[in-house]
């Protein structure tokens, strides 16, 4: 049986996975894969792979209709609560685990789904693994706001400083909080209502945690 995190099925994947995207959002996908092996590096190597199947799979229901995306969260209701309790915005993340689940089945792993999962939102009590998703996604090149420069920047530079793993999962945690307090600062500015996961993540940061 061949190895479903290999070079050539993950290649495989790729192709799959750009039938289903526009061409900007399979820009944003690679991109997202390129950052989190990056950041893999310095926190999760012997789980790179894995993480460039997240990669490429955490937008995948993203450009689904509003009725497609409910139908997976209805459908599936891997790792999150009723349909009607999920905002718009963040309602193609909490849509992919079922999307994964249904479209690429070898690929539906605990940790992949959480990553996909949360990868909007993020999550009090998020582990490493959902991180790294988390945050490749707000920091990868092609994201070109300030607040999404200055954390990459601080992200890329701790890294490269740190000593160890420990190190770098506390940069990881630090690159977390500084996305999630924008995000929920542009989000009262355009007055519209808070994530109460965003929330709560950001939360668990700002007690100390780090994820695990």
């Amino acid at each position: 049986m061949q190895n479903k995190y290999s070079a050539e099925a993950l290649a495989k994947l790729r192709a799959d996975v750009k039938a289903l995207m526009s061409e900007k959002r399979y820009g944003h996908t690679l991109a997202v894969e390129e950052e989190a092996v990056y950041i893999a590096g310095f926190v999760l190597p012997e789980k790179t792979d894995m993480l460039r199947a997240a990669a490429l799979l955490h937008d995948i229901a993203k450009e689904l209709s509003s009725e497609k995306q409910l139908n997976y969260i209805e459908r599936f209701d891997i790792i999150t609560d009723s349909a009607k309790d999920v905002p718009p915005a963040v309602m193609h993340a909490a849509a992919a685990p079922g999307a994964v689940a249904e479209l690429f089945s070898d690929y539906a792993d605990p940790e992949i789904l959480s990553a996909v999962r949360w990868h909007t939102t993020g999550r009090r009590g998020m582990t490493v693994f959902d991180a790294v998703i988390f945050i490749a996604d707000y920091t990868e090149a092609t994201r070109r706001y300030d607040s999404c420069r200055k954390c990459r920047e601080m992200l890329h530079t701790s890294l490269e400083k740190s000593r160890d793993r420990d190190e770098a999962v506390r940069a990881l945690a630090d690159a977390v909080g500084m996305s999630l307090a924008d995000t929920l600062m542009h989000v009262k500015e355009k007055g519209s209502a808070l994530d109460c996961d965003t929330v709560e993540a950001l939360r668990f940061i700002e007690e100390g945690n780090i994820p695990v």
